[in-house]
């Protein structure tokens, strides 16, 4: 995606409106995926979310895998910090996957190649990020089957380098 594309994509959101979502855009690394874009108008500066979309739709393929560990490793910890609230970590999906409706005859991944399948990705919002000297951060959300009600976040820099995953 060009930088024009991306501000051409923004200025696209309804007027008036404080919270923003505008049509999605394919994410080449993560299999050509659409997700919308959310964003607060007055939040953010049109130039610099549009560098933060160009990077990240620029991100190598080879992320995904980073991506999938990340999740991988955060499905554990949710194990691990869940273990007294439920027997087996596979308790721990069944009920998740019953309060969603989604995600029904999930299992508990053995290997990280398998979190896609727990993992349904739904949007991208964009929003200034003191951590980030101000610049804009894109966090990817989504749904999981092991956490119905936080879901999945994966947050990108304006360079569209990985900030971290939950």
């Amino acid at each position: 995606m060009k930088k024009h594309d991306a501000l051409n994509l923004l200025a696209s959101a309804k007027k008036g409106v404080p919270s923003k979502t505008v049509d999605g855009i394919a994410v080449p690394f993560l299999g050509d995926i659409r997700l919308p874009i959310t964003f607060f108008a007055e939040d953010i500066e049109l130039d610099l979310a549009a560098d933060a979309i160009v990077a990240f739709c620029a991100t190598s393929p080879a992320m995904r895998a980073t991506i999938q560990e990340h999740l991988f490793k955060a499905a554990q910890k949710s194990f691990e910090d869940n273990a007294f609230d439920f027997k087996t970590p596979q308790d721990q999906i069944d009920e998740s996957s019953e309060s969603s409706g989604r995600f029904t005859g999930a299992k508990v991944p053995t290997a990280s190649e398998q979190i896609w399948l727990l993992v349904d990705l739904t949007s991208i919002h964009i929003e200034p990020s003191w951590k980030h000297n101000n610049q804009h951060v894109l966090r990817v959300n989504g749904e999981c089957a092991w956490d119905c009600e936080h879901g999945v976040e994966v947050t990108f820099a304006a360079n569209g380098s990985l900030v971290g995953a939950k």
